[in-house]
């Protein structure tokens, strides 16, 4: 048996109580937020492939600026990097237990 704060009157209680005994605040089973690890991976590829674009794109524009191949190459892999980050963030939205 642990004890906590309540979140309404800040008193001390004990975790196995349904509800505040000084102010009457439910207190609710904690959720434990669940998310697949195929939509963490999608988010972590995402990254790795926006921040890439971003360092190309940056190398590219700096030698040459646009008419640099890699300065397109760059801004579209940060682009589909920064698409998968919103199609993964929804996924995780989505698909949350």
């Amino acid at each position: 048996m642990a004890i906590i704060k309540c979140s309404e009157c800040k008193n001390e209680i004990s975790d196995k109580a349904e509800s505040c005994p000084h102010c009457g605040n439910v207190i609710g089973p904690r959720l434990i937020e669940q998310t697949s690890r195929r939509w963490k991976k999608t988010k972590l590829l995402s990254w790795i492939i926006f921040l890439l674009g971003i360092f190309i794109f940056l190398s590219g524009y700096g030698d040459g600026g646009f008419q640099n191949p890699f300065t397109g190459l760059g801004f579209t892999l940060a682009f589909v990097g920064f698409l998968s980050l919103v199609v993964s963030r929804f996924g995780i939205w989505w698909h949350h237990k």
